[in-house]
């Protein structure tokens, strides 16, 4: 089984021992972007399979494919009206009364 670490520098790393599968990237520290960018890379048995790029806020490359784009998941809103009460907790966010009355 993998493991994940975060470190308080704006790296993550991936470790999957079992599969010799490490992978890391970096937040924050791409030249010429904003803080939200970052890079990294991908490595099976030591050997580099793929860069890693993206934008936390939006997108994420593996070499030159795109596997997640914001723009095309399905944005899933649901207005307070349209919650079942049964189905709330008590302490749902949705029963706040400061949010009933800005609602």
């Amino acid at each position: 089984m993998g493991t994940l670490y975060n470190h308080c520098h704006g790296k993550v790393e991936f470790n999957d021992y079992e599969n010799g599968l490490y992978g890391f990237y970096e937040i924050g520290n791409v030249k010429k972007r904003s803080q939200e960018y970052f890079e990294g890379a991908v490595f099976k048995n030591k050997n580099k399979v793929s860069d890693v790029f993206g934008n936390y806020a939006g997108y994420m490359d593996f070499g030159e494919k795109r596997y997640y784009d914001l723009r095309e998941v399905k944005q899933i809103y649901h207005k307070y009206d349209d919650l079942l009460e049964q189905r709330c907790l008590p302490s749902d966010s949705t029963k706040r009364n400061d949010l009933i009355l800005l609602a």
